[in-house]
């Protein structure tokens, strides 16, 4: 069947030659000259073929190459980004631990001074409450008893101690903590952040408070009053006396009860100020944290176009290097071809050698812009961080309201 094809091709050939004799001035060479010739020409072809289709494989390497490495930088940059954040959260917490551990130290002194004032007036409290039930015992006593211990108890009634005074600053000045802290915060992070003017870009670079008691003796030129008498008159002065102690333990009893509350508002004080320091570190963090997630997403957002980018590249040259191989096959198959059906062949074969298509070209910013998002990042989120603190020049003291 092979050799009866072969025949038809043979004959086909030689009708041809003999149309062809039919014109003058024409000279024939044998077919084995001219398939030698060809194939030469074409064997020569198809090196370059080859060559072509290597240099194509080589731009499948590289763009394979690029795009893994574009998954790498992606990865790299957002452990960078995460880890610069990361930075910035630990300041934050810092500094909330250090202002927390302020306002505890504060709220601690101030509670031991206004204690020691308690232990004082509880301490007047004490012995004018003393001197008045031995007051109230002495106004029941007999009239000789009362006598002889009245000078006594006038000296006690007459001893007066100055009541405590409210210390200077006894509640927890609560701006020295809330006043400006965004602010105060922010103007601190600078210590940290670095702005650097000149940011390398890695895709372009090479593969750290005495009267006598003698009352009943007897001396001349004395005058002596009745002992009822005397102990009338006494005991008037002394229930005045005593009226004016029971009035000065009210006064003491309210200044206790003014520093208990004191007392009591100071813990309130440290508490609700605790509150408010972390809510306002919340957030401070809470910018941090959709600063980050932001920076990330344009991260990946820019990976998936460059990787949407390489891959359309990769489709292309996979389609030169399919064609390629298919007329380097196609070749390879007709050099081994019949020296009829390949000098039949020879034509199309050589239209298809001259067919060239441009190398694809790497695109320009293949790689991600890591520069864009860890160069200078800190400052960068720093500098944004300004648009939600205020500095408010005059911090209102709410302990003048108390």
């Amino acid at each position: 069947m092979k050799h009866t094809k072969d025949t038809e091709e043979q004959k086909e050939l030689i009708d041809e030659n003999e149309e062809l004799k039919q014109h003058d001035n024409h000279k024939f060479r044998p077919i084995s000259e001219v398939v030698s010739s060809h194939k030469e020409e074409l064997n020569t072809a198809l090196k370059s073929l080859q060559e072509k289709l290597q240099h194509k494989e080589s731009i499948k390497g590289v763009f394979e190459k690029t795009l893994q490495h574009i998954d790498s930088q992606a990865e790299h940059t957002e452990r960078q980004i995460k880890q610069q954040f990361e930075k910035l959260h630990q300041f934050l917490r810092d500094e909330e631990e250090a202002t927390i551990a302020a306002l505890r130290d504060e709220e601690e002194r101030k509670k031991h001074m206004m204690k020691e004032k308690l232990e004082e007036i509880n301490r007047h409290i004490s012995a004018l409450s003393h001197t008045i039930t031995d007051m109230e015992e002495m106004m029941r006593a007999s009239d000789v008893c009362f006598l002889k211990e009245f000078p006594v108890s006038v000296e006690r009634v007459q001893i007066s101690h100055p009541d405590p005074q409210m210390p200077s600053g006894a509640l927890i000045q609560v701006p020295r903590f809330l006043g400006n802290l965004p602010f105060r915060v922010w103007k601190k992070m600078q210590d940290i952040v670095q702005n650097t003017p000149v940011i390398l870009d890695p895709n372009t670079a090479h593969r750290d408070l005495v009267l006598s008691d003698d009352l009943t003796s007897q001396h001349d030129n004395h005058k002596f009053r009745p002992i009822s008498e005397m102990v009338s008159s006494h005991k008037e002065e002394l229930n005045t006396a005593l009226k004016s102690l029971q009035e000065k333990l009210q006064h003491k009893e309210s200044i206790k009860g003014e520093f208990e509350k004191t007392l009591q508002h100071i813990n309130s004080q440290a508490e609700h100020t605790e509150h408010q320091i972390k809510r306002q570190f919340e957030k401070l963090h809470q910018f941090l944290r959709d600063e980050e997630e932001a920076t990330i997403a344009a991260l990946r957002e820019e990976e998936e176009q460059k990787k949407h980018m390489m891959e359309e590249k990769l489709e292309e040259i996979n389609r030169h290097i399919s064609a390629l191989s298919h007329t380097i096959k196609d070749m390879e198959e007709m050099m081994k071809a019949s020296d009829v059906r390949f000098l039949k062949e020879y034509p199309v074969s050589v239209e298809r050698v001259q067919i060239s298509q441009p190398d694809p070209q790497m695109p320009s910013g293949a790689l991600i812009h890591v520069p864009r998002y860890l160069g200078n990042l800190p400052f960068r989120v720093w500098k944004k961080m300004q648009d939600i603190v205020q500095n408010s020049e005059c911090a209102e003291d709410l302990n003048v309201s108390v």
